[in-house]
């Protein structure tokens, strides 16, 4: 068996990655503002689910979202499944920030065939993911934009047979890690974005299917972890996935820190003690299981 990482409990320890059963059935309906005159526009932002129209399937049917919050890992996991043969795992794409503006005529031609414009930009987000994985040659494909989290809602209307992998961090050293890459931003905002985050990463696992990793179990013991989720994504383990080797990072698109480009996976330090948790973070640690 696996050493369990202390301060971790029992319904979040990786080794038990299971998958979550929605609970409840969310609304797949917004409100469309549609202007005078200009264009057709379907609000998209986080706390909104874009209506979807569309009849014709999805290029990517099933595609794979890594959801985190930032500075958890997702680079360092994301590598390690690109590494597979079967898995095109890139850089963060940020495809949800897409608009598309429709002038009158189009938007009037769009809504005649039933497409809004929620549903245009989703296409182009379902085109961008079939160009990469299709480039890649690989029948899988993984977007692991951290802040998709905050529109999980919006990927899974669209994509009803998408698969989730939620990757957790503790919350004390997410901001600890913030801090070190932007230390330039008040402690309280990396503190409060990190909090938002955590909160929507909890509602996408207790409302979708998907397999929960712990990223200080996934770093102390990749290849159990990595047979794991080759086991939910249903395609063989290969041992190279966790010697991914040298690789280039982008800044801006992921970590880019000397421990991302080692090529190797670096066990994480310690949890910290409870007392040395942020007292704004408390509610996060117990939210993902964490000794709070």
């Amino acid at each position: 068996g696996v050493d369990r990482v202390a301060g971790v409990s029992d319904s979040r320890r990786p080794l038990r990655l299971r998958a979550q059963h929605a609970r409840a059935a969310l609304g797949r309906r917004a409100r469309v503002a549609q202007t005078r005159g200009r264009r057709l526009a379907v609000r998209t932002r986080d706390s909104v689910i874009v209506p979807y129209s569309i009849r014709a399937d999805r290029l990517v049917p099933s595609p794979i979202f890594l959801l985190s919050s930032e500075r958890s890992g997702s680079t360092l996991l994301r590598t390690v499944l690109d590494s597979h043969s079967q898995i095109a795992a890139p850089h963060e794409l940020h495809l949800r920030h897409i608009s598309v503006e429709t002038p009158r005529l189009t938007g009037k031609a769009m809504i005649d065939l039933g497409l809004k414009t929620g549903d245009l930009e989703n296409i182009f987000w379902d085109r961008v993911l079939h160009l990469v994985m299709t480039d890649a040659g690989k029948p899988n494909i993984v977007d692991k934009t951290p802040n998709n989290v905050r529109s999980w809602p919006r990927i899974n209307a669209w994509w009803p047979e998408a698969r989730y992998i939620f990757l957790m961090r503790h919350p004390q050293r997410i901001v600890e890690s913030m801090i070190s890459a932007r230390g330039d931003i008040a402690v309280q905002e990396h503190v409060a974005k990190v909090n938002k985050n955590v909160h929507e990463l909890h509602r996408a696992v207790q409302s979708l299917d998907g397999i929960v990793v712990q990223y200080e179990q996934f770093t102390h013991h990749p290849a159990d972890v990595s047979r794991d989720i080759r086991r939910y994504l249903d395609v063989p383990y290969e041992e190279g996935m966790i010697h991914y080797g040298q690789r280039t990072f982008r800044r801006g698109l992921g970590d880019w820190s000397k421990k991302i480009k080692s090529g190797e996976i670096l066990p994480d330090k310690p949890l910290p003690a409870p007392a040395d948790v942020f007292d704004d973070l408390r509610e996060s640690c117990r939210l993902l299981g964490y000794d709070a």
